[in-house]
């Protein structure tokens, strides 16, 4: 198989992916790649010979300039010769990677639709949603005070598993922030007479941070905040009795009242539990009844899979497996049992 058929193949596979409705026509974009027979793999020989090459003459032009040997050559010309080698060398190493990357990202997008479709889960358009415009919910939950440079939701699902749960709209989204320092760093000069002088100089640096979260309907609690990284900006803060609470946990509510009745001892056990699954947990329940647990675990939603493209019979095998998310349905049935314990 020529490079220019299995990208043309790779194209089909994507495009009929993107198109599938359901798993088996899902399955149909993989059979593709099967039915082929031939490797899915790109033939990067030719690259890698003129990669190969590209090393030898540039450590053969360096060894001419370092040593002199050709005094007669002008200097420029064999600098001008390794750099156009050492910049041939990382375009070809690109292009190498960047077709292995092809294969890999068509792969884990069929990968998150199976997985998806398996469990129920719509991934749904941020335009029209909670998560952006006058209803964003930015504005209902202290979790997204995060970022001194920008924020933002990057994606959002929603869960329709009406065996799990009620009839109401359970969210999940993936937050991003970036967080903007301005640091000052020292830059060494020498001038013509070998006079060395160190000034400082402004670097800025971008850090960009990722969480995560469930958005619920909860309803049956109000104006409570159970923070394991922030200290809640309600106008109470509560302990609790429990040690093992109070020390992964801050509460803070409008009043002590409304906090003990909230944090009765099954609650307090549930939440230790839920902190046992997923990590640095917050829960917070705005005025409206509308919960949001947030974590920094970024694998809820995702399955676990060894296989690719690249194996096609046995990526379509793995992908005919039920997908399977324990952690979220271990956090789903968490939820089910705060709503119990609630009522």
């Amino acid at each position: 198989m020529s490079n220019k058929q299995l990208k043309l193949l790779l194209n089909n596979i994507n495009s009929e992916a993107e198109k599938s409705k359901n798993n088996k026509e899902l399955l149909q974009s993989v059979a593709l790649a099967i039915d082929y027979g031939k490797p899915i793999k790109f033939n990067l020989n030719a690259a890698i010979s003129i990669m190969f090459s590209n090393v030898i003459l540039g450590s053969i032009g360096t060894y001419l300039l370092l040593t002199e040997l050709l005094k007669e050559v002008n200097e420029w010309f064999i600098i001008s010769f390794v750099a156009a080698n050492v910049v041939s060398l990382f375009y070809f190493t690109y292009f190498c990677f960047s077709k292995n990357d092809l294969i890999n990202n068509i792969s884990e997008y069929i990968v998150k639709k199976d997985t998806l479709q398996d469990n129920d889960i719509l991934e749904i358009d941020l335009n029209n949603s909670i998560f952006k415009g006058s209803k964003n919910i930015q504005n209902e939950f202290q979790e997204f005070n995060r970022g001194n440079y920008s924020r933002h939701f990057s994606n959002a699902f929603l869960v329709k598993k009406e065996s799990t749960l009620t009839n109401k709209s359970l969210f999940l989204y993936q937050f991003h922030y970036v967080d903007k320092q301005t640091i000052q760093v020292p830059v060494t000069s020498t001038n013509a007479q070998g006079q060395t002088t160190t000034t400082m100089t402004t670097q800025t640096i971008y850090h960009h941070y990722n969480r995560y979260g469930i958005i619920y309907d909860l309803l049956l609690a109000k104006n409570i905040k159970v923070l394991s990284d922030k200290t809640p900006n309600n106008s109470v803060e509560y302990n609790s009795s429990s040690i093992e609470f109070s020390e992964q946990f801050n509460v803070g509510a409008n009043s002590e009242l409304e906090a003990a009745k909230f944090l009765k001892p099954p609650i307090i056990e549930l939440i230790l539990k839920i902190n046992n699954l997923i990590s640095s947990p917050n829960i917070e329940i705005n005025r409206n009844g509308l919960m949001c647990l947030s974590f920094n675990d970024s694998d809820l939603w995702k399955a676990k899979t060894t296989k690719t493209l690249s194996e096609p019979q046995l990526f379509y095998d793995e992908l005919s497996q039920h997908a399977e998310l324990n952690k979220l349905e271990s956090l789903l049935s968490c939820i089910t049992q705060l709503e119990t314990k609630l009522s």
